[in-house]
């Protein structure tokens, strides 16, 4: 296995992603992004 890391710089395009909500419903970026603004955020050791 390879670890790659990947920094993103300001103004770099982000992936396409599929990410899928707390009910299973898978969104992807693009279609959410149409829709108005985006965060994400990635949260380690929650709760």
């Amino acid at each position: 296995m390879t670890n790659t890391t990947v920094r993103w710089q300001i103004g770099d395009n982000a992936p396409q992603l599929t990410m899928t909500d707390v009910h299973g419903v898978a969104h992807d970026l693009q279609s959410a992004w149409q829709q108005g603004g985006l965060v994400i955020s990635f949260l380690r050791h929650f709760g």
